[in-house]
């Protein structure tokens, strides 16, 4: 004979195993998006991505260095969702900060300023918070 509290006890283990499972498989992946040049000028003779994969994080890197005639763009674009964000504020004189927006289940952070050595510098993490993945 079922009574109250050996229906109250399966659904209390049922929710209980829910959640063990929907936390064991719950985590965050990003996307490293970052773009660094020596100076603000038009053209570089210097210029080289990188593209690395970790753990299912992704890392990307353009560097562009020295004057010469190559544009500072990639031959392999990550897709930055907020990259021509950041190079707007740059172009309207705001030549540092940081913006974020929230999509679905990804959150998207730029940052764009300056290192100590002088350098530009635009920084996208994209976090991708994913409950079924």
């Amino acid at each position: 004979m079922k009574t109250k509290y050996h229906k109250l006890t399966a659904t209390a283990l049922i929710a209980a195993v829910l959640c063990l499972i929907i936390s064991s498989v719950m985590y965050a992946k990003t996307k490293d998006i970052y773009i660094k040049t020596d100076e603000d000028r038009s053209g570089y003779n210097d210029v080289r991505e990188t593209h690395d994969i970790d753990n299912g994080n992704e890392y990307h890197q353009l560097f562009c260095n020295d004057p010469g005639l190559s544009l500072c763009q990639w031959q392999y674009n990550p897709c930055g969702r907020l990259i021509e964000y950041a190079k707007d504020q740059i172009e309207i004189g705001i030549l540092s900060g940081q913006h974020q927006i929230q999509e679905n289940f990804i959150t998207y952070t730029v940052t764009w300023g300056n290192t100590e050595n002088g350098d530009s510098f635009i920084k996208e993490v994209q976090t991708i918070n994913d409950p079924l993945n």
